[in-house]
């Protein structure tokens, strides 16, 4: 558990797998990648945020997503309508 929590730490603030491979004593990266690599949320958000366009209008903040006043649109967004 020590060594799985200390990889993925490790890994997620940026040290490189094959590093995390050494660290770890492994003698593939393979296994490293299989039973460590494992992307949390966080991960995917600063993947998915740094492939995405800053002219994307939904980064932008261009749109106002407050739906709160709009019981049309609400019912309409969960299929009640």
């Amino acid at each position: 558990m020590f060594r799985h929590s200390r990889a993925m730490h490790l890994y997620r603030n940026g040290m490189p797998l094959h590093l995390v491979s050494e660290c770890l004593g492994h003698g593939q990266i393979n296994t490293t990648k299989e039973f460590y690599a494992n992307a949390d949320i966080e991960m995917k958000r600063v993947a998915i945020n740094s492939a995405t366009s800053k002219l994307n209008p939904l980064l932008n903040n261009e749109y106002d997503f407050n739906f709160d006043d709009d019981e049309e649109l609400l019912k309409k967004l969960y299929g009640l309508k």
